[in-house]
């Protein structure tokens, strides 16, 4: 009986995070979560978020989107979601990612994205800010993303219009809702940028 009851609470406060990591949140990215193997440190409570839009490159050369800046976040990296032994682990693109002569490449939840790290202030339903990405072939581009839920896409919101700029058109860039710091129900990941 004695047993039993141990095992009980020992199931309990394993399940109630009394032992184990210390406390943080995983971003909002499917059933994944970072990969400490990936170059990656655990944080606590740091404002992160996501980027998500649609690259074509209309052009004869493939370009590399290499990395980006924002007033919104300290650092701005390519990352993808990836499956390794049966496992999602989001990691940095450390040479980019390639845009395909006459191809795209759609960021989006569960793949290929936009991180940004240390957020300096909320990302909120509606608001807007200009993200400049850094390609090696286009330089750089600015486009304005736009906070709203993942819903309100699947519900036919109003896409913003393309931007053109040389070979690559961008369309609709978008992010999820995110705190700057501390516990919101937007979630941060457990995560750190990759050096």
């Amino acid at each position: 009986m004695f047993r039993n009851v141990a095992l009980a609470v020992a199931f309990v406060a394993v399940g109630s995070g009394l032992f184990g990591s210390p406390l943080t949140q995983a971003y909002d990215h499917g059933a994944a979560t970072p990969s400490a193997g990936a170059g990656h440190e655990e944080r606590r409570l740091t404002g992160s978020a996501a980027a998500f839009m649609l690259i074509q490159n209309g052009g004869a050369e493939d370009d590399v989107l290499l990395g980006g800046e924002t007033e919104v976040a300290d650092a701005v990296e390519v990352h993808e979601m990836a499956e390794v032994d049966g496992v999602m682990e989001m990691r940095p693109l450390s040479d980019g990612l390639v845009i395909p002569a006459g191809g795209e490449e759609a960021l989006e939840p569960g793949g290929y994205h936009i991180m940004m790290f240390g957020l300096r202030e909320d990302l909120t339903n509606g608001k807007t800010y200009d993200l400049t990405l850094h390609f090696e072939k286009a330089g750089d581009v600015t486009v304005s993303v736009t906070v709203r839920p993942r819903a309100e896409l699947a519900a036919g919101a109003a896409p913003a219009a393309p931007i053109t700029v040389g070979d690559l058109t961008i369309s609709d860039p978008w992010s999820r809702p995110a705190p700057a710091t501390g516990m919101g129900d937007m979630g941060t990941p457990a995560a750190t940028p990759h050096s």
